[in-house]
């Protein structure tokens, strides 16, 4: 009695995989493999049934040879069935490595265009821009300042003032957007020259270190990484209060580690990376690093400050 119960029990949860393999085939797009799932059960569930009911039926001329094909059609159904699924699974698996690949295509030329406009940008302010500037502090300098009364005198002084700061203004922002250091010198070069004038306004102390010296790398992950480090540093400037900055920048064969902290106010990192708006320029730095297939791992919290980790594979970096 206990037997046929377990058995019948059996033959419940066959039907029911049966009917849940008939769903799943308009789940994956009529995937024909999971048919033959449904199939196998309800072969399966017929055997169960025969089992149950095997002393009446075996009587039956044909009950031996019958049980014992549907035993063989139902493990062939299952097997075409795994068969079908490992194809499945092989398809998608390509599917995703080709996507990989379009993503990985498009970040990159998001990124190539990004570097373009940031080229074109600092040329016409440096050529457009910038000549004006000097043209206007040329003509205030060349005022006869003889006689003016001191309280235009003033204005003039201060209007001169302003324009060699623009003039400067101008120039750094030219520099920082275009950056010829990296491209005639390279990352070490280009790291030191942004630090330099940050340092030299004694608000922020910077600490800099790199095994790279003169090293060239492929463009792509000299540019990439150099911008990472721009943003994490505008980001600890503009965001954190920090009062030091360490970086460390180290190629060891073909992984090159960078390491930053900060002794800021810290943040909530999942907070920052869920927030639409996203000030703090979290995710572009994820975007940066994700198109040189690189490991990224920012860890903060109020209070504590911030610390990152990048580790970039250079040997799967395309040139």
């Amino acid at each position: 009695m206990i037997t046929s119960t377990l058995l019948c029990i059996a033959v419940l949860f066959f039907i029911s995989s049966s009917i849940i393999a008939f769903h799943l085939v308009k789940k994956t797009q009529f995937n024909i493999a999971w048919i033959f799932f449904a199939s196998a059960f309800i072969l399966l569930s017929i055997i169960t049934i025969f089992t149950i009911f095997q002393e009446e039926l075996e009587s039956f001329r044909f009950f031996g040879i019958l049980f014992n094909i549907t035993i063989v059609l139902s493990s062939l159904l299952i097997f075409i069935g795994i068969f079908m699924i490992d194809k499945l699974f092989n398809y998608l698996k390509v599917k995703n490595e080709r996507q990989m690949v379009a993503e990985e295509h498009i970040l990159n030329t998001i990124i190539q265009t990004e570097e373009k406009e940031r080229r074109r940008f600092a040329r016409e302010l440096h050529d457009g821009v910038g000549p004006l500037l000097s043209s206007i502090k040329m003509s205030l300098s060349s005022l006869d300042m003889s006689g003016i009364d001191k309280k235009n005198y003033t204005i003039i002084e201060n209007l001169t003032l302003v324009a060699n700061e623009a003039i400067s203004s101008a120039r750094e922002i030219a520099q920082n957007l275009n950056s010829h250091i990296l491209d005639n010198f390279g990352l070490n070069s280009a790291i030191i020259n942004f630090i330099k004038p940050i340092n030299a306004n004694q608000k922020i102390n910077i600490q800099y270190s790199s095994n790279l010296e003169d090293i060239r790398l492929i463009y792509n992950v000299e540019i990439v990484v150099y911008r990472v480090i721009c943003e994490l540093i505008n980001n600890s400037l503009k965001h954190s209060q920090a009062t030091k900055i360490n970086i460390s920048l180290n190629k060891h064969k073909q992984l090159l580690t960078l390491e930053y902290t900060d002794n800021g106010i810290g943040f909530d990192v999942d907070e920052v990376l869920s927030s639409q708006k996203s000030n703090m320029g979290i995710s572009n730095i994820y975007t940066r690093i994700k198109s040189l297939k690189g490991i990224i791992n920012i860890d903060s919290e109020l209070g504590s400050g911030e610390k990152v980790i990048i580790v970039l594979n250079l040997s799967k970096i395309p040139n």
